[in-house]
């Protein structure tokens, strides 16, 4: 699987996989090597996507120096950690870190119609709505500098607003796993009762 969109995918799968762990910095790490991987393939949305992810929850990371993925793989500074990054993270590696979490990809990538669609969706987004979240981080930006230089705090309903947004997915989970969980419970009083 050391082809482009494979290795996107495994990047994206194992960023998720970290998040949910609770491993921010794997988490910002597998977003990094993504974010590159999508650059290299012309994803240019997706490899905003994923430095806006790093930089939501950790503003002083090193990808902030550069507007963009694309400009910091033209520094020196950047692609000598990215060898770092590649190098801790081989593909050999990464693959097996994803076998291990019990992930298979197997065809998934065929279910899609583009790199694009396929990598919003491990992101846990559409290709359509990158542009407004990379808008709304600008605007959370911009009210963090303002609210900085004039010593306010930024708008309390955007933050309150921004939270119910991300807070949103972790519910639509938390609702998966009871309705299964519930389905579960009632297959065995059904068998039990039933047997």
């Amino acid at each position: 699987m050391a082809d482009a969109e494979g290795m996107l995918g495994v990047y994206l799968h194992l960023a998720r996989a970290s998040k949910l762990r609770r491993q921010p910095l794997v988490h910002d790490k597998m977003l990094i090597l993504a974010g590159v991987r999508a650059e290299e393939m012309g994803l240019e949305p997706i490899s905003a996507l994923c430095r806006h992810r790093i930089l939501t929850h950790n503003a002083h990371h090193l990808v902030g120096q550069w507007p963009t993925l694309g400009a910091a793989l033209a520094d020196d500074q950047f692609q000598s950690y990215l060898k770092q990054l590649r190098r801790r993270f081989s593909p050999e590696k990464t693959e097996h870190m994803l076998h291990s979490l019990g992930i298979e990809m197997g065809r998934e990538r065929q279910a899609y119609f583009s790199d694009l669609e396929y990598a919003a969706s491990l992101l846990d987004t559409r290709p359509e709505m990158i542009a407004g979240i990379l808008a709304d981080g600008a605007a959370g930006s911009a009210d963090m500098a303002r609210a900085t230089t004039t010593g306010q705090t930024a708008d309390p309903s955007r933050r309150e607003e921004r939270s119910a947004r991300r807070a949103l997915p972790i519910l639509l989970v938390l609702t998966a796993l009871l309705l299964g969980l519930a389905a579960a419970v009632g297959t065995v009083i059904y068998q039990a009762v039933f047997r």
